[in-house]
């Protein structure tokens, strides 16, 4: 997602406080009134995630808007949109306000004690021996807080800590932090996508600013035109996506995989994962671990099937067993 510059110039926010499973179909609502990608923000352990746009207007915000949002959110199931109704706020702020609200939802986090993720702002200095990532708070998604984010990042931690690290991809990299995380912590080579080019250009600001944009594989591309670069598959490939992306595309996903490889799904919401860990089981995965937040649950995936592991033919990578197409 594109990022706003923090300009001297006033911002309304509006924000709605909605049911972790709901966030999604309301931010879309947003995205649709408003033409603003949307922030969600949940804490750990809340059900509860925020969803909020953030609009570079010296005016109030039309009220028409807010009408036709209210009436597109009303749509919704009547529970939900009880709920949602009652969490609307509209609220201007100033450029000292702006920066004040990244501050207050983004502070320094550790993982494994090995890895610091921290805003460019913080002045907190790493421990001996950690691996420290500064991102810059844009609207992309990913700042390691988000469940689903913080269980890639510990995976990636584990990986690490137990053993040699291997080839990685990340997909959906949003941010990049997965991405910039794996490649601080000696994964390679490293290859990142997302299907949004405006979060693969925030993705490269932040590698940049790691100094480790040499280092990972940038592309604006989804999985149905991703290709290898060499025939050799990835020991660690991270899909933090929703979990109709992740039954779509699963059994280019599983190509991706090596033998005895792992897969880091997350994004999914508690009531879908049973559904994605049967799918994925079903093309030769056997589920490692899981961890439930709040609403979400992640799990990790490892390849058991030896017929799985896809061989190059020519510029394309075709799948024996299965998983084929």
């Amino acid at each position: 997602m594109a990022s706003f510059a923090m300009t001297r110039c006033a911002w309304w926010e509006i924000s709605v406080s909605v049911p972790a499973d709901a966030a999604d179909a309301v931010a879309g609502i947003m995205e649709a009134v408003f033409a603003a990608a949307p922030v969600q923000c949940q804490r750990a352990g809340s059900s509860v995630t925020k969803v909020t746009v953030y609009l570079p207007k010296s005016a109030r915000p039309d009220s028409s808007l807010i009408k036709s949002l209210k009436e597109r959110i009303s749509a919704l199931a009547v529970g939900e949109a009880a709920r949602c109704l009652r969490r609307i706020r509209v609220s201007r702020l100033k450029p000292e306000n702006w920066r004040d609200s990244w501050k207050k939802h983004f502070r320094p986090i550790e993982f494994g004690g090995v890895l610091l993720i921290k805003p460019t702002w913080s002045h907190r200095k790493a421990k001996p021996g950690q691996t420290v990532v500064v991102l810059n708070p844009g609207l992309a998604f990913g700042t390691g807080h988000h469940a689903t984010t913080a269980y890639c990042l510990d995976e990636i931690v584990r990986f690490r800590c137990g053993g040699q690290p291997a080839a990685f991809l990340d997909v959906g990299t949003g941010s990049g932090i997965l991405a910039i995380a794996a490649a601080k912590l000696g994964y390679k080579p490293v290859r990142a996508i997302d299907i949004d080019p405006e979060a693969v250009r925030s993705a490269l600001a932040n590698a940049r600013r790691n100094k480790v944009q040499r280092l990972i594989e940038f592309s604006a591309v989804g999985l149905a035109n991703f290709k290898p670069d060499s025939p050799r598959t990835y020991g660690l490939v991270c899909a933090n996506l929703s979990d109709d992306i992740l039954l779509k595309e699963r059994r280019r996903l599983a190509r991706l995989v090596d033998y005895s490889g792992r897969l880091v799904v997350s994004g999914i919401l508690r009531k879908y994962f049973a559904r994605v860990q049967s799918a994925y089981e079903a093309l030769g995965f056997v589920m490692e671990r899981s961890r439930t937040e709040g609403e979400w649950r992640s799990g990790t995936f490892v390849l058991t099937r030896k017929s799985h592991r896809p061989t190059p033919k020519g510029h394309e990578y075709v799948q024996s067993g299965e998983i084929s197409e």
